[in-house]
């Protein structure tokens, strides 16, 4: 009588859950967030480096060694730093983004050959089927 319980409890608990299936649109939107935000990333860092490299060349040398602890010569090299970070933040995005649209492109539609009865003899006919494929090995 226990084991019933136990096994009807288990299969009561199985029905109920469910997974959670990623579709093909799914994985493309993923893979646009991505690309895009790795994108705002490298222009951002691009125009920060940029202008802080912009304001550090109107600095002369003597400049430079006068001002060694000029706030704003600080901020223009604290500039040059974000936008540099800012830029190598990008990578992990497109990483994401690529990995992303790889999975995509393995949910895709394959046409698959069935082969089908037909007046004697056995007919090969093409029709669309959804292919998964797994990667088990690196």
């Amino acid at each position: 009588m226990k084991s019933t319980m136990i096994i009807a409890f288990c299969l009561l608990f199985v029905s109920c859950c469910f997974a959670q299936k990623r579709t093909y649109e799914d994985y493309m939107r993923k893979s646009r967030k991505r690309t895009v935000g790795a994108w705002v990333f490298v222009g951002t860092g691009a125009a920060i480096t940029a202008g802080g490299i912009a304001l550090l060349s109107g600095y002369s040398n003597e400049a430079r060694d006068y001002y060694d602890t000029d706030p704003e010569l600080i901020l223009d090299v604290a500039a040059v730093t974000t936008g540099v970070i800012l830029m190598g933040a990008s990578i992990p995005f497109f990483i994401m983004s690529h990995r992303y649209k790889k999975k995509a492109i393995n949910l895709a539609f394959k046409p698959e050959k069935i082969q089908l009865p037909g007046l004697g003899k056995f007919t090969r006919q093409l029709y669309p089927a959804l292919s998964l494929k797994l990667n088990l090995g690196r």
